[in-house]
C-alpha cells in the first residue's frame, strides 16, 4: 500500500464531494528526509490502518518535480505553483481540504518526532471531517 502521487485534484474533488471525505495533503521534496519519515511514522499507518477510509483521503504532491497537476478548477499547474498557493515552500506541509480546495483546518508545517505529532494531525482531520458533514447536512 502506497500513498498516491496526485496529478488529477478536479477529479479527486469529486469523488471528494461525492463521498463527503476530506483530503489530508502532504506536500513533499525529493531531498527530505523528513518528509520520508513522516510517510513511515504516520501516514501510512494511517492508510493501512483503514481508520480514516470514512473521513478523507491521503496524497502527496512532490513540489521539486517538475510535474504538472490539474487543480481543484480544471486548471493545469506546476506543482511548484500549487505549492505556492497552499503556503507549502517548506517540506513536508500537510494541508486539510475539501472538495473545492479550500483549507479547512490550520496546516501543519515540518515534522520532528512521532510523539505528539499525530496528535495534531487527527485534530486537523477531526476539524475538517467536522466541517464536512456540517455542510453536508
Amino acid at each position: 500500500m502506497e500513498i498516491i502521487e496526485e496529478d488529477d485534484l478536479q477529479t479527486l474533488g469529486k469523488q471528494m464531494k461525492a463521498k463527503k471525505l476530506g483530503l489530508l495533503l502532504m506536500f513533499h521534496a525529493s531531498y527530505c528526509e523528513y518528509c520520508e519519515r513522516l510517510r513511515e511514522d504516520l501516514l501510512l499507518p494511517m492508510l493501512r490502518s483503514g481508520e480514516y477510509d470514512e473521513k478523507i483521503f491521503i496524497r502527496k504532491i512532490q513540489i521539486d518535480s517538475s510535474d504538472e497537476v490539474i487543480n481543484f478548477n480544471g486548471q493545469t499547474i506546476t506543482t511548484g505553483q500549487i505549492s505556492t498557493l497552499y503556503g507549502a515552500s517548506m517540506t513536508p506541509t500537510l494541508a486539510f481540504l475539501d472538495h473545492t480546495g479550500e483549507e479547512k483546518s490550520e496546516r501543519i508545517l515540518g515534522y520532528t518526532t512521532p510523539d505528539f505529532f499525530s496528535a495534531y494531525v487527527d485534530k486537523g482531520i477531526n476539524e475538517l471531517h467536522a466541517t464536512i458533514k456540517a455542510s453536508a447536512e
